[in-house]
């Protein structure tokens, strides 16, 4: 009896656990093959226009089609994307000093090849796919160029990039997915700095104008594998530390750390999850408990595979299960534990 509560109880956790996370993120890179949006809605600017004309800013303005909590506020749309950093418009806009969230894919200002003569607009593509409840939003910066380069006495545009941003309803989790990129002069487009970092930040609108911010994840090293540095009430500039610029295939994932309302085993087990990442078998090593409940999710909030532990080493077949970042819960009667992991 009281394995079948715990199975029952286990799963309905499951559940939960989306409505659970807190406002900190885990990092993950992987590595998938970059593919153009191509049922998308563009954005409309002129051929022409100057990326860097504050003008143009705020009159652009796109909606995920659902509501999903980017850094502990509930946000339906973004704005001010011509900048590196997409403004999430879930904050109160009727508050004294509003805390604002931002999503940084890259901290290098893009501009639109199009204000140069002779070449082809930039294109800023996005759609939202999938069934409610679990929808994607996705947001295409397709042959962009560098603003840097239109600041040159002999302003050009050679240089260029293409990548995207996807924000997962099921999960908040946010995706920067990296396409082509040329930079043959890295001093001009770094400014100074040796790459160009992503990540998330939340600062209050009066922190804009000084060197605070409430909250900051931001990637740092090496592009193609970096760490990240994450920090509360920080005065780290977003970039610094950063090398390079993110190869055609990487992808980016920040998701919101989970939390449940039930004993967490997290801190209290020692357990492993290998080899991560994995393309075929995932082994689960409990060390100390003989018997466990455990459910696979994936990054749209739904459960894939869930079944039963019982031995130290289980292993679990994962080759049916579409490449992606997917969470690994495990509960027991004393409380839920759980771990991310990538299947290639």
């Amino acid at each position: 009896m009281q394995k079948t509560y715990t199975i029952f109880f286990f799963f309905f956790l499951i559940i939960q656990l989306v409505d659970a996370q807190n406002d900190r993120y885990d990092f993950t890179v992987s590595n998938e093959p970059y593919v153009n949006l191509t049922s998308g809605e563009m954005v409309n600017f002129a051929p022409d226009a100057d990326w860097a004309d504050f003008e143009e800013l705020l009159g652009l303005e796109v909606d995920f089609g659902f509501t999903v909590n980017i850094l502990g506020l509930d946000g339906e749309d973004m704005f001010s994307f011509l900048t590196p950093a997409l403004l999430v418009s879930s904050f109160d806009d009727e508050a004294d000093d509003p805390i604002l969230p931002f999503i940084l894919p890259t901290t290098t200002q893009i501009q639109n090849r199009g204000m140069i003569a002779g070449n082809d607009p930039s294109q800023i593509i996005f759609e939202t796919t999938g069934n409610p409840g679990a929808q994607i939003f996705k947001l295409e910066y397709r042959d962009v160029g560098f603003a840097n380069e239109s600041f040159l006495d002999v302003p050009s545009q050679n240089m260029y990039t293409n990548f995207q941003t996807w924000i997962y309803e099921g999960s908040g989790c946010i995706e920067f997915r990296y396409g082509e990129t040329s930079i043959t002069d890295p001093d001009l487009i770094y400014d100074g700095d040796s790459g160009s970092a992503s990540g998330l930040f939340r600062s209050l609108t009066s922190q804009l104008e000084g060197d605070t911010v409430l909250y900051a994840i931001y990637t740092t090293g090496d592009a193609q594998n970096p760490t990240v540095f994450e920090a509360e009430n920080t005065t780290e500039e977003a970039g610094i530390g950063a090398v390079g610029f993110p190869g055609e295939g990487i992808v980016y994932t920040f998701c919101p750390e989970i939390g449940v309302h039930t004993t967490d085993l997290n801190t209290a087990l020692d357990w492993e999850v290998f080899p991560n990442p994995t393309s075929d078998n995932l082994t689960v090593d409990l060390k100390e408990i003989p018997f466990a409940n455990y459910g696979l999710m994936g990054m749209n909030g739904k459960i894939v595979q869930k079944g039963i532990i019982n031995s130290e080493h289980q292993i679990i077949d994962v080759r049916d299960l579409t490449s992606g970042i997917y969470m690994l819960s495990i509960g027991t009667d004393e409380g839920i534990a759980t771990k991310r992991f990538w299947k290639k």
